[in-house]
């Protein structure tokens, strides 16, 4: 994570995101936003032009609003209910009702003909900035085009490899100031508060390079603005759009969105101008190789205004952070609750870094057991039991003539789909190293069933031209976090304790951030 100088203090920005405390604060707030939801739903009749039957009724009687307030509090079991009535009856669309629209489920056949068409007619970024509340949660940049996801798939992945070395001198230098001493003793820790500063630290680190990504205030409004944004999007997603205005003016987290983008936008605009001055006058000036500077290069028109700019960054941030921490700290919970797989791990790394001579270019590429890991985890644990959503721009007619009218926005039930047995072997099973085995079969199957690779039966990171662009750094950088963890440290859960139950909001899943784990120094001779 960012620190204040050279010399590290990434845990003071720990301090900086809200507190558990601060959650259950809102939690007063939350149940006067479900009453009036609820009122307002009683006054309003959605109709969408598609007709298709709905999941989550518990009989004909129940009135819509408590189908929605349900999904609120958690969608899983409204979602499978609907997943069987496809695999019932082949190629059936369902509906979802969700608190601000409710949208179709369609089923995996729809994907191969959806997947590569363009913004004009089935929007990706629409379809994420209506899930994500954008108006709230500043996501503007999201519909003012798509230099960030340009940039993300045609200059940092190419660019991964040769930043291995660096990203694991930055995290061995990172654990000492965001893990406590834990030499010849256990410590109880919050890993998602570790694993946060973490991927935050070398998150930053790639977008702003040194010594920029040190900068104070970017640290700060960054992170706040990732914590205040996913509260907004999780309490304004309980209510219709034409309320959300009305709510916004009562919740606290939106008030600070705006505020934190103030901070880290002003904190990077002079960071923008002296690179811009610096260009101009020095004739040998160097650019330095980050995603700032690949941005600045890159932008046109109104997009390349220093305001816009940072504005885009802080976006590419929000997605980095957020979902790489969550994914992280499941795979330590999978981890502890299965410490069997820990050594087969460690070995594989060990053996690595010996044959490599350290941190070469390729060794992510090949700790192929551990990027089984993540993907069983992900399988598992995913950030979203929907994926793929799409709107749709203009009618479109599909292969069958089934007919999605414009403003409907579509989606795919990915975990039920990763968790059915006739897409996957075992699929109740968690196994590590499922697809490690899976990628030995065959020449051909060797680069198939990756972390950062989609298909089908495995949609997590999306599917298609719209597949979430900054997956393979994602993967690369939990891999070097992870690495090191698991290398330096013993853990374990608390005496009693078991793997924290995941916590479901609308589609959403989430890790208990609020879980602890025992942690210690291992005792390498």
């Amino acid at each position: 994570m960012d620190a204040q100088n050279r010399s590290g203090d990434e845990t003071n920005n720990a301090n900086t995101a809200l507190s558990v405390t601060q959650h259950i604060s809102l939690i007063p707030l939350l149940l006067s936003a479900i009453t009036v939801s609820l009122v307002a739903r009683q006054l309003v009749h959605y109709s969408y032009e598609f007709k298709a039957p709905f999941a989550g009724y518990r009989s004909s009687f129940e009135p819509s609003f408590l189908v929605r307030l349900r999904f609120a509090l958690g969608a899983l079991d409204q979602i499978d209910e609907g997943y069987q009535k496809i695999r019932k009856h082949k190629k059936r669309i369902f509906k979802l009702s969700r608190n601000d629209r409710d949208v179709l489920v369609i089923p995996t056949q729809y994907v191969d003909e959806l997947q590569n068409l363009p913004a004009e007619s089935l929007s990706s970024s629409k379809a994420v900035y209506a899930n994500h509340v954008g108006k709230y949660a500043g996501l503007a940049p999201m519909l003012e085009g798509q230099l960030h996801s340009n940039l993300l798939q045609s200059r940092l992945t190419p660019t991964i490899p040769k930043l291995t070395s660096s990203m694991a001198s930055a995290v061995a230098k990172a654990i000492p100031n965001v893990v406590p001493e834990c030499q010849d003793r256990w410590v109880e820790v919050g890993i998602y508060d570790i694993l946060l500063n973490l991927v935050t630290h070398l998150t930053n680190r790639v977008l702003l390079g040194e010594p920029d990504c040190y900068n104070k205030g970017w640290a700060e409004g960054s992170m706040n603005y990732a914590a205040n944004a996913t509260l907004t999007i999780g309490i304004l997603r309980l209510f219709p759009s034409y309320l959300r205005s009305f709510v916004a003016l009562l919740t606290p987290p939106v008030w600070k969105v705006q505020k934190n983008i103030d901070i880290a936008t002003e904190a990077l605009i002079p960071i923008i101008e002296q690179k811009r001055k610096a260009e101009k006058q020095n004739p040998d000036y160097q650019k330095r190789d980050d995603f700032l500077q690949w941005m600045m290069d890159a932008a046109t028109g109104e997009g390349a205004i220093s305001e816009k700019l940072a504005q885009r960054l802080l976006v590419v941030f929000l997605g980095a952070a957020h979902t790489s921490t969550m994914a992280g700290t499941h795979v330590c919970y999978d981890l502890c609750a299965m410490p069997e797989y820990i050594e087969p791990l460690r070995d594989e790394i060990t053996t690595l870094l010996r044959e490599e001579g350290g941190w070469t270019p390729t060794v992510p590429a090949k700790m192929r057991k551990m990027d089984s890991f993540l993907r069983e985890s992900q399988r598992n644990s995913p950030p979203s039991i929907l994926d793929f959503h799409r709107l749709v721009q203009k009618p479109l007619t599909l292969s069958d003539g089934t007919l999605l009218p414009p403003g409907s926005q579509i989606c795919t039930a990915s975990l039920a789909i990763s968790v059915d047995p006739s897409n996957l072997s075992s699929p109740q099973t968690f196994d590590g190293f499922r697809y490690y085995k899976l990628r030995q079969q065959s020449d051909e199957d060797s680069n198939k069933h990756q972390f950062a690779t989609t298909d089908k039966n495995h949609m997590h990171f999306g599917r298609g031209k719209y597949a979430c662009p900054g997956r393979f750094f994602a993967s690369a950088e939990l891999k070097v976090i992870l690495a090191h963890l698991i290398m330096e440290f013993e853990v374990k859960f608390p005496e009693g304790k078991g793997r924290p139950r995941n916590l479901n909001a609308d589609e959403f899943l989430y890790p208990d951030p609020g879980a602890r784990l025992m942690i210690r120094r291992r005792l390498v001779t």
